[in-house]
């Protein structure tokens, strides 16, 4: 059962992720489907636990019941294992400043702080305990003190300091929850017992105190339950730093060194992100579309995984970059830091068993197991450069190694290049092939098409050319000059019918006035009926316009029209002087209305 990993895991080949390039830089170093082991991403790291620095697998199994065990893992074995007493919540691996240089465990159990050297209980801290409500106390006192206890008023007065946002002692919880029948009992059972608020560590983990090297003195950083973020010193855990959040801590990430420069970003339970800087908390924060699961600080980015399924990655700033949609819930979220070839990423467990690790937003390498993956880390183990340690739901072992001669650049390479998809060819729909194959034509034709598109431009110009000064000889004149008039007439029509206006402007263009002329109608009497036949003009004085209206009635009820011509005569001439001929519209036909 133990040995090579055989069907347990194999490497997925998403789309975009070439099998090849994950098989060319990982090979498969140790499973054990058999392990049965039950933690959370908080109690699996990679650290050394004796001087000679090598790193070491280290796990905090919880056990199954109340059997909370540490085991050291060196190679393809388990060497060391050690009982704890109680459940572990976070463990980490630091040098303290008294123990010349050997490395110790931290545990972290509830309100305790466990150190264990070569995996031996060595010293126990525990956090301070938080403030009590003044009349919280004060009303626990008197019930000891009085001989007669109204325990109904006693539970009222502590559910009123509760419902006013007091945050009240374990044991008040307890006594307001206690059956009315049973709280005599449980009041003489803790009468003499003081009130407490202890608080109770949510995640650990540790910063580098002058020098980032795994065997140099670091700090240990604590998150409470009381929405509260603790440094404590290597020497003897007393405490270096201690600030209020505005919300209860969810996961916490560190980068930097206590002495020179630090930041702590800290991704809180009310779906805000805020960064510490040497202690002093950030006036910006980043709010978060969901709850976050892990956290990812980088020199410049801040990788958040969310319940939301999504990956989204920030600038230390607060502006977002980015945002990736998973195909699954998120579990956990690492980074994988490879100092061989100075490679970061980001790992991302999913809920469907597969684990992706991101190099920004390209995905590179994905692997799939045969449960969701709760625990991962990736370093330095043994003397390999590069290993990720898996742990499942199911409690199954793996850890996969990165090959001593790959090529892993070309592979990262491989990985971001072009999906393959990219390289098969779709079915084109009829239109788009005949688009194409229409602007393939052009373009082998241009030049023929363009010598046939300018003949034919000029042929066009030609023609309207020839159509104008037709038009222009066939034309009926709006205007005469002769050796005794100059006149100059138009004609329109207004009116939808069957009544129209005809309007005629008539002008003299010539140097003297014009009597005895008149204008003379002519229509179809079949379709029209015109107001006035005749209509005798005054005199015409030089160069002002006159303007003579005549009313004209469609009288038949066909839809067709015909011409009406003006004459302008002059007396005792048999030519008119000029001629107008206006088109007459269709008559709209008339409504009646009863």
């Amino acid at each position: 059962s133990r040995g090579r990993l055989n069907g347990s895991m194999a490497t997925k080949a998403p789309g975009e992720v070439p099998a090849s390039a994950a098989a060319s830089v990982w090979m498969d170093t140790y499973a054990d489907p058999i392990a049965g082991l039950r933690t959370s991403n908080q109690l699996l790291i990679l650290g050394p636990t004796d001087s000679t620095g090598v790193q070491k697998i280290i796990v905090a199994d919880q056990g199954r019941q109340n059997d909370a065990t540490i085991k050291i893992w060196e190679g393809r074995a388990m060497t060391q294992c050690a009982r704890m007493q109680e459940p572990p919540v976070a463990i980490a691996s630091l040098v303290i400043a008294d123990s010349i240089d050997v490395p110790v465990l931290a545990v972290a159990s509830g309100a305790s702080l466990f150190i264990f050297r070569a995996l031996r209980p060595f010293y126990k801290c525990n956090l301070p305990s938080l403030d009590v409500y003044p009349q919280e106390l004060d009303l626990w006192a008197q019930a000891a003190a009085s001989e007669t206890v109204d325990l109904l008023t006693m539970a009222e007065a502590l559910v009123q300091f509760r419902d006013a946002g007091i945050a009240l002692t374990p044991l008040s919880l307890e006594f307001i929850h206690t059956p009315t029948e049973h709280r005599a009992q449980f009041f003489e059972l803790y009468k003499t017992t003081t009130p407490t608020r202890p608080s109770a560590i949510v995640c650990m983990t540790t910063l580098p105190k002058a020098l980032a090297d795994p065997m140099a003195p670091a700090c240990l950083v604590l998150a409470t339950e009381a929405a509260q973020l603790v440094i404590l010193s290597p020497s003897n855990f007393s405490v270096l730093a201690k600030l209020n959040l505005p919300s209860v801590p969810a996961v916490i990430a560190v980068t930097g060194q206590f002495d020179i420069e630090y930041r702590v970003v800290v991704a809180c339970r009310n779906g805000h992100v805020y960064t510490v800087k040497n202690g002093k908390l950030s006036e910006g924060y980043i709010q978060l579309p969901a709850q976050p699961v892990g956290i990812v600080r980088t020199t410049k980015s801040i990788y958040v995984g969310c319940m939301n399924t999504t990956l989204y990655c920030y600038s230390t700033k607060g502006k977002q970059m980015w945002a990736i949609a998973m195909p699954a819930p998120i579990l956990l979220v690492e980074p994988v830091i490879y100092q061989l070839k100075a490679f970061k990423a980001v790992m991302v467990a999913l809920g469907n068993g597969e684990l992706r690790i991101y190099q920004d937003r390209n995905l590179i390498f994905s692997f799939t197991f045969s449960s969701p993956v709760v625990a991962a880390t990736f370093g330095k183990y043994g003397g390999e450069e590069g290993v990720l340690a898996v742990i499942t739901k199911t409690g199954e072992f793996f850890h996969k190694t990165i090959r001593r001669g790959a090529d892993f650049d070309a592979s990262i390479n491989l990985a971001i290049g072009p999906p393959a998809e990219q390289s098969v060819r779709i079915s084109i729909p009829p239109k788009t092939q005949l688009y194409m194959e229409h602007a393939q034509r052009e373009k082998d034709s241009c030049v023929q098409m363009h010598r046939v598109f300018q003949r034919d431009l000029c042929t066009l110009r030609l023609n309207v050319a020839r159509s104008y000064v037709k038009s222009l000889g066939a034309a009926m004149p709006t205007s005469t000059t002769t050796a005794a008039v100059s006149v100059k007439m138009e004609a329109e029509v207004r009116g939808l019918g069957p009544t129209f206006v005809l309007i005629v402007n008539v002008q003299n263009t010539g140097p003297v006035p014009l009597v005895g002329l008149a204008l003379i109608y002519s229509a179809d009497t079949s379709m029209y009926q015109m107001g006035q036949p005749v209509l005798d003009t005054p005199m015409l004085a030089p160069g002002v316009p006159y303007q003579f209206m005549n009313s004209i009635k469609c009288v038949t009820e066909e839809l067709t029209a015909s011409d009406v011509v003006v004459y302008l005569t002059k007396d005792s001439k048999v030519v008119p002087v000029i001629t107008a001929i206006v088109r007459m519209p269709i008559s709209e036909p008339l409504l009646q209305i009863r």
